[in-house]
């Protein structure tokens, strides 16, 4: 009788402890996943579900958006498309700003926007989340020259205007790794949060990988896309991308 109280008790030991990792655990996954993008935008604020949709809510807080859609566009107060209610106009070269954006699977993204005092949303053209694959998460921390440079994830095919230096670090005091070629297309792995001038021309530093596999930084001002594309594919570009469209 003792044995078998004595293992009755290991046996509840070992089932609190289970317990209370799923307690202690799970947040800290959950909480690593909202850590992706600090505080900035992409943070992720929320969930709803609607007639079955699941919506991710993120962070999304942009200036001085142009507004295309002609001749006009409908605010409504929410984005549940059942019970939401029209509350305004927004009509062609309006001028607003975005607060959040809520994001569902094979549906275009919900801008919730403040324009004229008032806050709604509204809804894009196209489907699809700039926030996927943690597009704009935060991949480092890199200090230079007391201060901290953050650098995000962004992957896309750019081409340099000219030859470019490939430097170590995003600093025009960076050790040159190699000279990147004239419209060769390069990846990109990873974005400046800010940017910079140089030469007059205002951008981000980009970190590039050649096909030959060597990997370093290229100031932004001095690249290209073909065809005339995106120029950096941020979340920021797509969704003001698709709201300024006539």
């Amino acid at each position: 009788m003792v044995i078998k109280g004595i293992n009755y008790l290991f046996k509840f030991k070992n089932f609190v402890f289970i317990i209370l990792g799923l307690l202690f655990v799970s947040p800290v996954i959950f909480s690593q996943q909202e850590n992706l993008y600090g505080e900035g935008n992409g943070k992720i604020i929320g969930t709803r579900t609607i007639n079955n949709v699941h919506y991710t809510i993120r962070k999304h807080e942009t200036n001085n958006v142009i507004i295309g859609r002609s001749p006009i566009m409908y605010v409504y107060d929410d984005f549940d498309q059942i019970k939401q209610k029209k509350i305004s106009d927004l009509y062609e070269n309006a001028n607003v700003s975005t607060l959040e954006i809520a994001v569902s699977i094979n549906n275009p993204p919900w801008v919730k926007i403040v324009f004229n005092n008032k806050v709604g949303w509204i809804e894009c053209l196209f489907p699809g989340d700039p926030y996927a694959d943690n597009n704009w998460s935060i991949i480092e921390k890199i200090y230079i020259n007391n201060s901290i440079i953050i650098v995000r994830k962004l992957q896309q095919v750019l081409e340099a205007t000219s030859r470019v230096n490939v430097r170590d670090i995003p600093s025009t005091t960076g050790k040159v790794l190699f000279v990147m070629d004239k419209w060769v297309p390069v990846n990109t792995i990873a974005i400046t949060e800010n940017k910079e001038n140089i030469d007059g021309i205002t951008s981000h530093w980009i970190k590039i990988v050649d096909n030959k596999g060597r990997m370093g930084w290229i100031f932004g001002g001095y690249t290209g896309v073909e065809r005339g594309g995106a120029l950096h594919l941020t979340p920021e570009y797509i969704i003001n991308d698709d709201l300024s469209r006539p």
